[in-house]
């Protein structure tokens, strides 16, 4: 979530942002002779259009958001020209992936840790979400200088915001979301979080992310290839709104959607995007109402795609968890996933369930706070615009509690 510095280096503080300035600096800084993927343009155009358009943004905000940009477009770069190094890369199975996705906030994060601890699945981690290359190597990762950057980053992010530990705990080497892959491919919806990006996120909501998607199993490929073989079990809110691209690339992919009570969901989401912008002193300021609006746009849409997925693909290729049913019976509900899909588990992953959850006791950091009042929102409001949403999966929701 931390952005990079404005560069001191460019020449007469040229604050300018186009795609021309962006790929020309992420060209000069590799010694590149091409801009990127090519599937991909369109992406970053989209996005640099959007902010041009939409963000009244200030000289330090238009740096900060190019120099993002920059270096999103420097990471594509450097992963396309090892795919070409390394052509065997693109041998790298990915089968029978493994995701785990929902309303944000609605138990995928506590869902995603503990599928982590199956020796068989393989989880993205998050000092490898801040640099993909080189890729790491069982050899010689314990020493990955990338380990300490990331333990050097989450201290920062705690320190600045005590209160984050108790609404999304950031651990270095554990599991984390795929959102930084998908942002090297300018294919996510977190560029909202940063800056005023409307119109480029309701173009990215009827875009074909296909392409995008493809960059990132490449991604996933590259993190692969020097371990052993494994399964590979992945997260993201943000693949409710992808699920057409997500299986148009992983068809043997499974799914797994976590449910919760949207007025729960959206209330604690407000207030964790709040806290992250708040941690870039150069993202531009947002309007707490204006922040409840778009999460609540977002919710309907992420739900209506989900519920519009099974009807395509069939609801053999999704299990369904409920949050309270997670709190009350988290080994349980693994052992459902591990029946629906078939896989293999044993007293080994449930001994290792039980032990992580005696170390991470509910609140053990701090107790999370939040009102749908906060965002210009309320619970009849959200019930009424998630009504499908409610329809559809309303014996899986915790019970209502007050969220404003």
């Amino acid at each position: 979530m931390t952005l990079p510095s404005p560069d001191a280096n460019e020449p007469n503080g040229d604050d300018s942002v186009s795609p021309e300035i962006i790929r020309r600096l992420a060209m000069d800084a590799t010694g590149a002779k091409e801009p990127g993927e090519p599937e991909l343009g369109l992406f970053l155009e989209k996005l640099v259009e959007s902010f041009n358009r939409d963000a009244e943004a200030s000289r330090i905000q238009r740096r900060n958001f190019r120099d993002l940009c920059v270096a999103k477009l420097i990471s594509q770069i450097q992963i396309r020209d090892c795919l070409q190094r390394h052509p065997e890369i693109a041998d790298v199975p990915v089968e029978r992936p493994l995701f785990v996705t929902g309303l944000a906030r609605s138990g995928t994060t506590l869902l995603h840790n503990l599928l982590a601890l199956d020796p068989q699945n393989r989880p993205l981690r998050y000092w490898e979400t801040l640099q993909i290359l080189p890729p790491p190597d069982p050899q010689t990762e314990d020493a990955d200088p990338r380990i300490a950057r990331a333990e050097r980053l989450v201290a920062m992010i705690h320190a600045a915001d005590p209160q984050i530990k108790a609404i999304h705990y950031l651990d270095p080497r554990g599991p984390e979301e795929c959102n930084s892959l998908l942002m090297n491919a300018f294919a996510s919806n977190l560029f909202l979080m940063t800056h005023h990006t409307a119109s480029y996120h309701d173009w990215l909501m009827g875009a074909d992310l296909t392409p995008a998607y493809r960059f990132y199993k490449r991604q996933l490929q590259i993190l692969a290839w020097k371990y052993p073989s494994k399964r590979w079990a992945l997260k993201a809110p943000a693949h409710l709104f992808f699920l057409d691209a997500l299986f148009a690339v992983f068809p043997d992919a499974s799914v797994v959607q976590t449910h919760r009570d949207p007025a729960e969901t959206i209330a604690s989401a407000c207030d964790l995007a709040a806290r992250f912008r708040a941690l870039s002193p150069a993202a531009d300021a947002l309007d707490p109402a204006h922040l409840g609006r778009i999460s609540l746009s977002g919710a309907v849409r992420a739900a209506a795609r989900g519920i519009a997925a099974r009807a395509r693909y069939g609801a053999d290729r999704f299990v369904d968890i409920g949050y309270a049913d997670l709190l009350r019976d988290p080994a349980g509900q693994v052992r459902r996933i591990y029946r629906r899909f078939d896989l293999a588990g044993d007293d080994r992953l449930e001994r290792s369930i039980a032990a992580w959850l005696a170390d991470h006791p509910r609140g053990k950091h701090g107790v999370h706070r939040y009102s749908l009042a906060d965002y210009g929102l309320s619970r009849a409001q959200v019930n009424e615009a998630m009504a499908d949403y409610l329809a559809a999966h309303g014996t899986l929701i915790s019970p209502a509690s007050p969220a404003g």
